[in-house]
């Protein structure tokens, strides 16, 4: 499945940043996924007996019972890496660095 979320967030990154999109098509979109999914959910809620659904959301949600330690480890590494290379470039990404009349 982490296979899958990643090739799918790469793609969505690369459809919605690659050409001159603006930021109201990006919550626009997050806007009707939020709700399809909120939507699809509570169909099969309904659609299904409520044990099954009770298992099949306990599933769903996120566990610290159930931790994978070597993804924990690599998902550290990663973002320690990523902290570090973003922060060379602090004095760029910082907005108040830009000035007064700039930065509102």
């Amino acid at each position: 499945t982490l296979v899958c979320m990643v090739v799918f967030s790469l793609g969505l990154y690369k459809i919605l940043f690659s050409s001159d999109r603006s930021i109201y098509l990006i919550m626009l979109l997050g806007l009707v996924f939020g709700t399809l999914f909120s939507t699809l959910s509570s169909f099969f809620e309904v659609l299904i007996d409520p044990d099954e659904f009770m298992v099949i959301q306990g599933r769903m949600f996120a566990s610290f019972d159930n931790i994978a330690f070597d993804i924990l480890i690599l998902a550290y590494i990663i973002s320690f890496l990523s902290f570090i290379w973003i922060f060379r470039y602090m004095k760029f990404l910082d907005p108040l660095n830009l000035g007064k009349d700039l930065a509102i």
